[in-house]
């Protein structure tokens, strides 16, 4: 999920200057970008962030309530009303909350995964659009102006609910099903399933048609 986070940051940001490899500058962010801190949960590991960052984002798992990294976000004087989520949540729930200044800003989730679903609902906030076949980006943007945009966010929570279970079931029966895709269409397509938050993926044939006879290889 740092990785990620970094990485879409990274593209969200200043254009290229002139004569840089922007396929290098996609796949390969420096280490210049902000550095992505992760709170520990009850062992209360907690990393200083450096003088030199612009901006500081962190990213906590579950969080009790005598842990370091929970006095760390409540005495902070820029997240107003921090609560971490409450016990009972689910768990694919998760918090963003956003410093007043926009230079801060924790992705909180109850579980490892709901921590990895607050960084892309975080992303889709600063205006990434995630897609089955693709990510669609906005047009890259000062640093101060990703700042503004954390500013204006404040505190977001997102829950699925009594959905568990969400995902696609592509029909192996179209020309652009899943009987075309090779190895990187179906890695790709899974990628993006997490990105929008989902975590199914079923494959559906017909067993009788109509138009043809029963088939025996349905899967």
């Amino acid at each position: 999920a740092a990785h990620e986070l970094q990485r879409y940051l990274y593209l969200l940001g200043p254009a290229p200057a002139a004569g840089d490899d922007d396929d290098r500058r996609r796949d390969e962010p420096p280490t210049r970008l902000p550095v992505l801190l992760e709170l520990g949960g009850s062992n209360g590991v907690l990393v200083a962030p450096s003088e030199s960052r612009k901006a500081l984002f962190l990213l906590a798992g579950p969080l009790t309530a005598d842990s370091l990294a929970h006095d760390f976000l409540r005495q902070s004087p820029d997240l107003e009303g921090w609560q971490p989520l409450p016990d009972d949540a689910g768990e694919h729930d998760h918090i963003i909350h956003t410093s007043r200044d926009g230079r801060l800003a924790v992705c909180h989730g109850a579980t490892a995964l709901a921590t990895k679903y607050a960084v892309f609902s975080l992303l889709e906030s600063l205006g990434v659009g995630f897609r089955l076949h693709g990510d669609a980006l906005p047009a890259p943007r000062p640093a101060a102006a990703l700042i503004t945009a954390l500013a204006q966010h404040g505190r977001a929570a997102w829950s699925p609910g009594v959905v568990n279970r969400r995902g696609i079931q592509p029909f192996h029966d179209f020309a652009e099903g899943p009987d075309q895709w090779n190895a990187d269409e179906y890695k790709l397509h899974i990628d993006q399933l997490t990105k929008l938050k989902m975590n199914f993926i079923g494959f559906h044939t017909c067993a009788r048609s109509p138009f043809a006879l029963a088939r025996s290889e349905v899967w």
